[in-house]
């Protein structure tokens, strides 16, 4: 079940990259709970049958990196953990962040060509916009 971020949920998670040979990342997972609070940072979390799996994070008004201060909100912390990658946990989570309803056309930023994708440098090239279409239900690169 996916579902929001819980006071609850926060050592469970921590516990999760502990046992996959992580440090501690609490402090972090509390500073998102504040943020929440705050209304700066949405967090979805995956959860099994008490099993935590992963989570994915959104920032709505970054002040770092390619997506600072551009009016448009930021995916910053995707993570599945070891065990359950390749499981579509992934695809769950990031699908229920992009595609929840609230707005029809995500934009994705993507850097130039020269660039490498995973570190997604700026300055970004163009921005892609996906809507949804009645066709496919998940949507359409325009």
């Amino acid at each position: 079940m996916i579902r929001g971020l819980q006071k609850e949920d926060v050592e469970h998670l921590d516990q999760a990259f502990v046992e996959q040979g992580w440090e501690s990342l609490l402090s972090i997972l509390q500073q998102y709970l504040i943020e929440i609070q705050n209304k700066e940072r949405l967090v979805l979390i995956d959860v099994e049958e008490g099993q935590y799996r992963g989570y994915i994070t959104l920032v709505f008004h970054p002040q770092h990196g390619p997506c600072a201060l551009k009016y448009f909100p930021e995916i910053v912390d995707f993570n599945v953990f070891e065990k359950y990658q390749g499981q579509g946990v992934g695809c769950k989570l990031l699908s229920e962040m992009l595609f929840d309803g609230s707005d029809p056309t995500i934009d994705f930023a993507v850097p130039k060509a020269e660039q490498k994708i995973p570190m997604f440098p700026e300055p970004l090239s163009r921005i892609i916009r996906r809507s949804p279409t009645k066709s496919d239900n998940l949507g359409g690169w325009t």
